[in-house]
């Protein structure tokens, strides 16, 4: 049961990770004159 909570929650980590990436690039593109 742990072991399926830790596993939700590193997938959760990575996405999450995935998308403030995703956000950053796009905000930088916009910032690039």
């Amino acid at each position: 049961m742990n072991r399926m909570i830790l596993y939700n929650l590193m997938t959760q980590a990575t996405l999450i990770t995935r998308a403030n990436q995703l956000l950053g690039t796009l905000f930088l593109s916009e910032l690039k004159p």
